[in-house]
């Protein structure tokens, strides 16, 4: 499901019962949450565990967040390191945790 966060759109799933002690998980850079193994997800909920997971910004179906004039796939980010010139970044990392409150 999409939810609305942060003035973006996050893709997230709920596993588990909804009164259980939240737990949410996070993919590192670049992976979406289809990778968390099922054995894991159904682990916490066995214990009673209220699972959220989602795509961070950019990853899997979680919006894309582009700046216009910034870089933003692998080939122009490196070529601009090759370059020596690296632009200012399309978000940091405290977006990325603003989004994970929302």
């Amino acid at each position: 499901m999409q939810i609305a966060t942060n003035g973006i759109s996050i893709e997230c799933r709920q596993y588990g019962p909804t009164n259980g002690v939240p737990l949410v998980l996070i993919r590192g850079l670049g992976t979406p949450m289809v990778y968390w193994p099922s054995k894991l997800i159904d682990g916490f909920t066995a214990r009673g565990y209220h699972i959220i997971a989602f795509d961070n910004r950019d990853i899997g179906l979680s919006q894309r967040c582009p700046k216009p004039g910034i870089a933003s796939d692998a080939d122009a980010i490196k070529a601009q390191v090759e370059k020596g010139t690296v632009s200012e970044p399309a978000y940091h990392l405290d977006d990325m945790a603003l989004d994970v409150i929302g």
